[in-house]
């Protein structure tokens, strides 16, 4: 079975990451596949590029009813002779259905934002598109509980859990990261990845607990990797927010903001500890990168992100409750033998649950 991945862009963001190991499992293990990325937000297009001619890049000029759009996206799947063509937002859900209409090509859609996070817009045509589609996808149970509970066809929508390809995060090194932030060798490292603007990151609570982590471990710096700025809407806020309170707290020359950084495998050599810290998420898939490489994590106790990870594998603190997160951190520090233990039980979990091709083989069971 031939699959043909349609993405509304490739700015670095967690469903891109998803989209670029499957692809890269595919090529791999040499089998055939198709990606088409549409828009002009590029900044993997380098990296997809690699992958080889399956992988297509189409402008797009309205977001939804673009019809030239549609048209070269049905050239491409009939050209390629595509069995099914997967779907992971509502720009591309709509150009799937209406690209397909009447080719006998199989239509899946993964519903990757929360409800909560999606405007009004995007949530109606969701509803419509779910029972429009011959398979519909929520990457957890947590995401399918919000979506019943949003109005959407709870008989409609699957549970397949997302997939990270250990091939992509312990690639050689590229750079030096450490170095280029100029973070010395005996100082700790702990970051967190994440676009500062998404509503769904929580950015401001690490900080909160920076000042009380920086006192007892002086050593300890922190990195934010992330986008600054929404680049369709302009919304910096929650950086704003977060490059106030550091200055105010006197450690703004202990954090660090150096923006977007496209090889997650660079960024995870270069941290001691992983933190995330989340408001509203779907899966969790900077968790999973971090379990599988073996460092640390610590993150909030949200649903989705206990269904996706034991206590046993990662350090839990309850969400926005800034005191825990640093008596959190603070502890594992202390306790580093310990830390690296718990660390090495999430990097097996990681492997056995979440390697790509469980993932693959969990599309494939519903898709065939």
């Amino acid at each position: 079975m031939k699959v043909a991945h349609i993405l509304k862009d490739l700015m670095t963001g967690g469903v891109q990451s998803l989209l670029l190991d499957t692809a890269r499992w595919y090529k791999d293990t040499g089998r055939p596949f198709v990606v088409i990325a549409l828009g002009n937000d590029q900044e993997l297009r380098g990296a997809f590029e690699q992958l080889g001619p399956s992988c297509y890049f189409i402008s797009r000029r309205v977001p939804f009813l673009d019809l030239p759009m549609i048209l070269k996206i049905r050239r491409i799947l009939l050209r390629e002779k595509v069995d099914i063509v997967h779907a992971h937002h509502v720009t591309e859900g709509i150009a799937a259905y209406l690209a397909t209409v009447g080719t006998g090509i199989k239509t899946m859609i993964t519903f990757h934002v929360s409800p909560e996070v999606s405007s009004s817009r995007d949530n109606r045509i969701f509803r419509i598109l779910a029972p429009l589609m011959d398979i519909c996808i929520a990457p957890s149970q947590a995401q399918k509980d919000r979506l019943t509970r949003a109005g959407y066809p709870e008989k409609r929508i699957q549970v397949v859990h997302n997939g990270v390809y250990p091939a992509r995060i312990n690639q050689a090194p590229g750079k030096d990261l450490r170095k280029e932030l100029g973070v010395k060798p005996d100082n700790i490292l702990l970051g967190m990845t994440g676009n500062l603007h998404s509503r769904t990151r929580d950015p401001l609570t690490v900080c909160k607990a920076l000042p009380q982590v920086f006192r007892q471990c002086p050593k300890a710096r922190f990195v934010f990797f992330g986008r600054h700025q929404d680049p369709h809407t302009g919304e910096n806020e929650n950086y704003k927010a977060c490059l106030r309170f550091c200055r105010n707290a006197g450690i703004a020359h202990k954090v660090l903001f150096p923006g977007t950084e496209t090889r997650t495998a660079d960024i995870l050599r270069a941290l001691d500890v992983f933190v995330y810290a989340s408001l509203n998420d779907t899966f969790g898939i900077a968790v999973i990168e971090a379990m599988m490489t073996g460092i640390p994590v610590v993150v909030n106790d949200l649903d989705v992100l206990k269904e996706v990870a034991p206590p046993t594998a990662v350090n839990y603190y309850p969400t926005v409750d800034h005191k825990a997160l640093e008596d959190k951190i603070i502890t594992m520090l202390n306790h580093w033998e310990e830390t690296r233990v718990m660390a090495g039980n999430a990097q097996q979990f990681a492997m056995d649950n979440y390697h790509i091709n469980k993932y693959i083989q969990r599309l494939e069971r519903i898709e065939n």
